[in-house]
């Protein structure tokens, strides 16, 4: 009705996608990346409402991360007689206080700050009485800019390679890239000075450890920030929420920004 159609020089466009976070039977994933990869969007900007924050930060970088899958092999024996055996938990015992000391090669990130490393899983053993075989533990990395996949696997064998008679395999699980843009780019100012005008409050650019689909887009040559409503203490929990007010605000935020970008 006001003809603000009219006046945009480009278009406006929703994804709602139900794949974003699984697979499809098929083994196709059909979020984000399956339209860029198939060249069925071409956005120049996107904002993804994936982080929470109360609207008050924009994600402009996030770290890439790595699964590593590593399995200690020892000799399994009757737990009477170890000596007959070789116990791949002790091994493991001994390549986890390896990894405990793990110091990576990198720069400082003026954005991510910092790598980290998590071990999330360890299993080994069958029953007290038994020498375990094997033993195997999960680590998760998070990477930032400057950080290979071949630096960081030569890093984790460095480990394996320190344990006297270790006897190891390193499977990489997961490998994504770490992503960041410059802050002081056209669409963090239109979203700080939208919010500054009508919500009170300029929303700050910070990088975040955990992953967006605004990394797909941006790797893709998308500036694409994480923003929008909510609480993330409020997400993956029995009882997601999102404020009404807040959606609204929110919807409000995304119009203006648009029609500032396209106009």
């Amino acid at each position: 009705k006001l003809g603000i159609d009219k006046e945009l020089d480009g278009e406006i466009m929703i994804a709602a996608l139900s794949d974003e976070e699984a697979t499809d039977p098929d083994g196709t994933d059909y979020g984000i990346g399956y339209l860029l990869d198939e060249k069925l969007i071409n956005p120049t900007f996107a904002i993804v409402p994936d982080i929470g924050g109360n609207m008050k930060e924009i994600d402009v970088g996030e770290k890439g991360r790595a699964v590593y899958k590593i399995t200690a092999f020892g000799k399994q024996a009757h737990g009477s007689t170890p000596e007959r055996g070789i116990n791949a938990v002790f091994m493991m015992a001994k390549m986890v206080c390896e990894i405990e000391k793990l110091k990576f090669d990198y720069h400082v990130h003026p954005v991510l700050g910092h790598p980290s490393l998590n071990l999330g899983e360890i299993h080994g053993g069958a029953a007290p009485n038994i020498v375990p075989g094997t033993c195997i533990i999960y680590i998760d990395i998070r990477t930032v800019p400057g950080m290979t996949k071949e630096s960081v696997v030569r890093k984790i064998q460095n480990c394996a390679d320190a344990v006297p008679n270790g006897k190891f395999t390193i499977e990489t699980q997961a490998w994504s890239e770490p992503h960041a843009i410059d802050p002081d780019n056209v669409l963090v100012h239109l979203i700080q000075q939208n919010a500054l005008g009508v919500l009170g409050f300029e929303p700050k650019a910070f990088g975040m450890g955990g992953g967006t689909f605004a990394k797909e887009l941006n790797l893709s040559g998308v500036t694409a920030v994480g923003w929008g409503p909510g609480d993330d203490e409020a997400f993956h929990i029995s009882n997601e929420y999102i404020s009404i007010d807040q959606l609204i605000d929110f919807t409000l935020m995304i119009c203006l920004v648009a029609v500032d970008l396209l106009d």
